[in-house]
């Protein structure tokens, strides 16, 4: 247990918990000076609380390049994605993978859009999309292209090699080519000319174009022409009109078997009256019981049925495409009496329901009672995926584990058969059957009780912003209805909803933006489940603070390879600052910090960084100050450009010798060069002339200022001697550099004339002391 003390008095307060752990409930009170709130309920303390999250999940990205890339034109683009949780948004730009212009939006939303403007004209720019969510967790990356307009492009594409690669009895599949990306599309019909049939237009930019023509007719000559339209609306037909005959409803093999189904039936049916005219002498008035029939699928037009019987009989199997209707029939063959039966029922249609009885008769001509039920046939799907075919088991007397076993899987069954032939049906059949779903589904959830909220409470409030969190029993989205206090006295309703549509969790958090400061809001929250079954709070208020200065929005632009310029908007106008800070070693290196500084105020900010390394790591923080001192801050972390990092080019190395004058004369030699980047300073430096590979075994300090123009001063040489050295040069990346070896000869000092006579002297008569 823990407690948070303030300092002046004020009317309303706040206050951040850290250090607290996921996925856990606290229970909390507040006091101000003497007084004291520990939700007190019936009586009893029962404090305030909540329950951290514990969201390891990054958003999914949902994005359609066919629907979501709109407002196409030579020079603009608007792009729309959606998430399936609340997260801001990053757009990367560029005519490239290197990408180059960065689109930020730092408001959390499901909804994404991002208008681009400024483009050249029929050029393909490639996309990256990425979010980020309340608790960090980044979306991995969504990469696609899209190519301008270019009004000036008139020339429509070239259609090449249309043709008719495959034709069944129903279905038709058409070929070809074009010179450039275009839409796809045929047009046709039963007379050459009246082409009065047509495909969905598939607006699809391809070369290679592959289309579909379903619900033909068996056996029946069919005329066609294709055609494609370019991004800028060129449009082009195929000549001549050509054309493709179905095939028969039934193959050869298929007429025969069933000639001789039929020869069967009608010899069974002609000796009928004859066996009904035979008298036992022991009459028989027992009908045979018969068990569960099984249906076993054999392919997509066939199936069989297999029963037992408690006495020898035979079998008949009648059934229908309509419900108790049993239009055909079916004996097993060969004829004869006996327990065990199975009948195959061919030439079905694929994917479709069929009802059936079946019943046994035995030799004294007496008929059980009927065993019904269904079964659906297999199909092969467009991408040549097998539907398996699937008997419907007998729903009667079935409850408990096995009720729902059987509801299960027949929900899945359905789920499985529309996914797999959406491909095969027109768009209105699709839409129909998906309608005739939805509304089941709204029916059945009313059985279902409603979720139940709880523990709502405003998280935060700031000038512009509100955060509110809630609880519910079971998962939810996350949704909010709003509406100024002005509105919400007139009318008694809300004026928006604002949240996630999506949302599936218990936990809630909806931070809802664009709000007026200071002002009184009413809201309800509401979460509806994945059925459509809802649950809506009564009305509560809060309002919002007095206005602040904040950063609203921001972007990047890569200038070049080292410059790189920064947008952003202030709700107030304040000056620009920008502090950029280089990684060394994986944290900050705030001694090698730059500034860049504008001191005029706007609410529509840009400075351009200059001298950025490839590679290097960044912290970039964007601040302005208003008119009333107040200060606003964005932190942009870990920013990079990409690339290879390089160590520093050292040049322009020069030496200047001079005499400290003393009691004990000191050489000063100062070392200077030049860097193309911001890095530290150090000479490593011996006494001697010695060969290159030969170790420095003295150094100066490393001087950890990055700069540009280097200069080091070395006090310790000894006049008239011969020093090697090398300078080096470490950037904030710690790539190092260092120089090739530099000789120099430091000068000698002085002598008075005195010494000059006296050392003469020493020379021609230094035989003396031989």
């Amino acid at each position: 247990m823990g407690n948070r003390s303030y300092g002046p008095p004020a009317w309303s307060h706040s206050e951040t918990l850290t250090g607290l752990e996921s996925d856990t409930e606290y229970y909390y009170y507040v006091q101000s000076g003497i007084a004291v709130d520990k939700h007190v309920v019936n009586g009893e303390i029962a404090y305030y609380n909540f329950i951290t999250t514990n969201d390891t999940t990054a958003p999914q990205i949902t994005f359609h390049s066919e629907n979501d890339i709109s407002g196409l034109s030579d020079t603009g683009a608007i792009i729309s994605w959606s998430t399936d949780e609340s997260a801001t948004s990053t757009l990367e730009l560029g005519t490239s993978t290197a990408y180059g212009i960065t689109y930020t939006n730092d408001q959390y939303n499901t909804n994404h859009t991002q208008a681009l403007n400024d483009l050249t004209l029929g050029t393909t720019y490639y996309v990256r999309l990425r979010n980020m969510d309340q608790n960090q967790n980044i979306s991995s990356s969504t990469e696609f292209t899209f190519t301008t307009t270019d009004s000036t492009d008139i020339t429509a594409p070239v259609i090449l090699s249309a043709t008719t690669t495959l034709v069944t009895d129903v279905t038709a599949v058409i070929t070809w080519g074009t010179d450039e990306g275009s839409s796809s599309q045929v047009l046709y019909g039963t007379s050459a000319s009246e082409l009065t049939l047509e495909t969905t237009n598939d607006t699809t930019s391809n070369v290679n174009h592959t289309v579909v023509i379903s619900d033909l007719t068996a056996s029946t000559k069919y005329y066609y022409i294709v055609k494609s339209a370019d991004a800028n609306g060129n449009v082009t037909t195929s000549t001549p009109v050509q054309s493709f005959t179905t095939l028969q409803e039934l193959s050869e093999e298929d007429v025969i078997v069933l000639r001789e189904e039929e020869a069967y039936q009608e010899g069974y049916e002609s000796v009928q009256p004859a066996v009904t005219q035979i008298v036992y002498v022991n009459s028989d008035t027992h009908a045979p019981t018969i068990s569960d029939p099984v249906v076993t699928p054999v392919s997509k037009t066939s199936v069989t049925i297999s029963w037992t019987a408690d006495e020898a009989s035979d079998g008949v199997v009648e059934y229908s495409a309509q419900e108790s209707q049993y239009e055909r029939t079916i004996v097993e063959l060969p004829l004869s009496d006996k327990k065990e039966h199975i009948v195959t029922l061919s030439q079905l249609a694929p994917l479709r329901t069929y009802y059936y009885r079946v019943s046994s008769e035995d030799g004294s001509n007496n008929r059980s009672a009927y065993s019904s039920g269904s079964f659906t046939t297999g199909a092969v799907d467009a991408d040549g995926i097998t539907v398996p075919g699937e008997a419907d088991s007998s729903l009667r007397n079935i409850d408990g584990s096995e009720a729902a076993s059987a509801y299960v899987s027949s929900l899945e069954r359905a789920s499985e058969i529309m996914r797999h032939m959406s491909n095969e049906v027109s768009g209105a059949l699709l839409e129909t059957t998906l309608v005739s779903q939805s509304q089941m589904i709204t029916e059945l959830s009313k059985k279902l009780p409603p979720p139940v909220i709880s523990n709502q409470t405003v998280a935060e409030i700031g000038s512009t912003y509100a955060t509110i969190s809630w609880l519910t029993d079971k998962k939810t989205n996350s949704l909010i209805d709003i509406s100024s206090e002005e509105q919400y006295s007139k009318t008694g309703t809300y004026e928006q909803t604002i949240g996630d549509s999506l949302a599936t969790v218990v936990n809630h958090i909806v931070t809802i933006r664009g709000l007026r400061p200071n002002t009184l809001y009413h809201y309800s929250v509401i979460s509806r489940t994945a059925t459509g079954v809802e649950a809506k709070s009564k009305d509560y208020t809060f309002r919002t603070k007095a206005e602040t200065s904040e950063i609203t929005t921001y972007r990047s632009e890569n200038i070049s390879a080292t410059e790189v310029r920064f947008s952003w908007i202030t709700n107030v106008p304040t000056d620009s600052t920008i502090t950029y800070t280089p990684y060394t070693n994986g944290v900050p290196n705030k001694n090698a910090a730059q500034i860049v500084h504008s001191k005029d105020y706007t609410t529509d900010h840009s400075l351009s960084v200059n001298g950025l390394e490839a590679g290097v790591v960044y912290d970039i923080e964007l601040t302005g100050q208003d008119y009333s001192n107040g200060t606003v801050s964005k932190m942009i972390q870990g920013y990079t450009i990409e690339g290879e990092d390089l160590a520093p080019i050292v040049y322009q190395i020069q030496t200047e010798s001079s005499i400290l004058p003393g009691a004990n004369d000191k050489i000063q030699v100062i070392i200077s060069w030049m860097t193309n980047e911001l890095s530290s300073s150090r000479v490593l430096y011996r006494k001697g002339f010695t060969a290159e590979e030969d170790t420095f075994t003295e150094s100066t300090p490393l001087e950890q200022n990055y700069i540009k123009k280097h200069i080091v001063v070395v006090t310790n040489f000894e006049p008239g001697s011969v020093y090697q050295f090398q300078v080096e040069s470490t950037d904030t990346a710690g790539n190092t550099t260092r120089s090739k070896t530099v000789t120099v000869l430091t000068p000698r000092k002085q002598e008075s004339v005195f010494q000059v006579i006296m050392g003469n002297f020493q020379d021609v008569f230094s035989w003396v002391g031989k």
